[in-house]
């Protein structure tokens, strides 16, 4: 396994869980995981080195998502799989509830965009580079055991980021707007798979 992030900071962290996972006995005896950081334009692997590229919540952050989509089939073998996972437009509406009693605006312009550029925009690029691609709507609920977690969910949010943040909101106003509110976030994604 190899985890790949253009950041330092989530690799660090990924490597962190490798670490923990080990620790735990989750992983199979010998296995290897590596973490590493690197540009998803330029892949430091070799062409065909993997028989499956698996991006989750990520490329729909590309700069370049053709570029992105072009190494991925390069490093994948003959045969081998990209599956892509991003949210869609119904993804998480709960907090675009919540950010609204909270700010008064449900979504950002900036998240709005990302929660359906892995069906605008990558999806046909998916189409041109790989040739057919399958689609599946993926949904789950996130259940959180009390507003703490609610609101660490929250804040690690580009939607947080976009607005309350911006206005300088603390955690009493972000409690207050959360009053009575269930504590669940339902997940719809879309799932790409295609075949290099």
């Amino acid at each position: 396994v190899v985890a790949l992030d253009h950041g330092a900071t989530e690799v660090a962290g990924v490597r962190r869980m490798f670490g923990a996972m080990r620790a735990a006995g989750e992983t199979r005896p010998g296995s290897a995981a590596v973490a590493m950081q690197a540009d998803a334009h330029a892949l430091p692997f070799p062409d065909g080195a993997f028989d499956l590229a698996f991006s989750n919540f990520a490329i729909y952050n590309a700069r370049e998502p053709l570029s992105t989509l072009r190494e991925l089939r390069r490093v994948l073998e003959p045969g081998g799989e990209p599956v892509l996972i991003g949210p869609t437009r119904n993804n998480a509406l709960e907090l675009y509830e919540y950010n609204a009693r909270l700010t008064g605006t449900a979504i950002d312009e900036v998240t709005l965009v990302r929660t359906d550029r892995l069906r605008s925009e990558i999806l046909p690029l998916a189409r041109e580079v790989f040739g057919p691609v399958h689609e599946d709507v993926l949904n789950s609920r996130l259940t959180f055991p009390s507003a703490e977690e609610f609101l660490r969910y929250f804040t690690a949010t580009m939607l947080y980021e976009q607005i309350a943040e911006k206005m300088n909101l603390g955690e009493a106003a972000m409690r207050d707007a959360l009053a009575g509110s269930p504590l669940v976030v339902s997940k719809e994604m879309l799932a790409l798979v295609a075949t290099a």
